[in-house]
């Protein structure tokens, strides 16, 4: 997270608009940054799947597998199931581009 220097201010600049870290030397910033997300892996989990096509059926198996998985505070991970379809040559926007993804 920290190899672009791009990121590692990025990271430091969202960490400081946190009142707790706010006055926190960058060196601190990194590992409470890498503590909180350690944190929210554990804790709070949700799989996002962008797929061209999903039935209503196979959306619920896999919110139902996947949420039978617990993580450490006995919550379920949360699944979220999005259909896109990618068209060709639509200019409502920009005429510039060829091609535009819908979401159902």
């Amino acid at each position: 997270m920290y190899s672009e220097e791009n990121n590692a201010e990025k990271i430091s600049g969202w960490m400081r608009q946190v009142q707790k870290f706010r006055n926190h030397a960058p060196q601190r910033i990194a590992l409470d940054f890498r503590t909180c997300l350690d944190d929210s892996f554990r804790k709070n989990l949700k799989i996002m799947l962008v797929i061209d096509e999903l039935s209503v059926d196979q959306k619920e198996t896999l919110s139902n597998i996947i949420g039978s998985f617990r993580l450490e505070n006995n919550i379920g991970i949360m699944f979220s199931g999005h259909v896109v379809r990618l068209h060709q040559k639509i200019c409502i926007t920009n005429a510039a581009e060829e091609f535009a993804l819908s979401i159902q």
